[in-house]
């Protein structure tokens, strides 16, 4: 019979295979590490890269919005200017010629109101309330503001019917139809005349004035009667 068998085992392999089975579970140890590092590089890597691209993007907006702003100036929208009526001075109404050249003339509308006397109350209507002033309206009629006082004149007398000389001229007044309650204004010359056309030319719109104005004076003409003239 043959006895059992026994392995001699040299100490040095052992050591030599222990070491070989070490060193290879530190390489695959290595290697999974490099590559679990090579990867988080990469993703550290893509997202920087993308940071650097937003980065520079945003910068090269901003800088295109800058160079659009000052390229570009923005447009104000224009206001259109409003018609303001224009103020005459004494010096261009008397310079007549030379307005009537630039502007055309206005037309206005004039009425007139002759006030005669107030009537004399007699006994009867002693405690009354007292009684209005008999008024003539006349009119209306069209007036230009190139026209001279000598024309305004003719243009009253011819509706009174009057004179142009009987025209009592002191207390010739004139207003504005709106508002009722102005005050009346005298026209008793060229200076108030002037004064009333650059009223006229100041005020938008059509003018309706009201001219006032007492009875004409009487008209006296002294004649030579004759022979046959009966005698009282």
């Amino acid at each position: 019979m043959t006895g059992p068998k026994f392995i001699s085992w040299n100490i040095q392999d052992i050591e030599a295979q222990d070491t070989s089975a070490s060193s290879s579970s530190l390489t695959t140890t290595s290697l999974r590490s490099r590559v679990t590092l090579t990867t988080r590089e990469k993703a550290d890597r893509r997202n920087l890269k993308a940071r650097q691209k937003q980065a520079q993007e945003k910068a090269e907006r901003d800088t295109g919005e800058e160079a659009d702003e000052e390229e570009v100036p923005v447009k104000r929208r224009k206001r259109a200017p409003k018609n303001k009526a224009h103020k005459h001075t004494p010096t261009e109404i008397f310079n007549s010629s030379d307005n009537n050249e630039s502007d055309p003339p206005k037309k206005f509308t004039i009425y007139i109101d002759i006030e005669g006397l107030k009537p004399t109350p007699t006994a009867s209507h002693s405690k009354g309330p007292a009684l209005a002033a008999l008024t003539i309206n006349k009119g209306p009629f069209f007036h230009l503001t190139n026209e001279s006082f000598t024309v305004f004149k003719q243009h009253i007398a011819n509706l009174t019917p009057c004179n142009v000389n009987l025209l009592v001229l002191s207390k010739l007044t004139w207003k504005f139809d709106k508002p009722l309650a102005a005050p009346r204004k005298l026209v008793t010359n060229d200076v108030g005349y002037d004064a009333m056309l650059s009223s006229m030319l100041d005020k938008r719109g059509d003018c309706v004035i009201f001219v006032y104005m007492p009875l004409p004076a009487k008209d006296v003409v002294s004649y030579i009667c004759p022979m046959d003239c009966p005698r009282y």
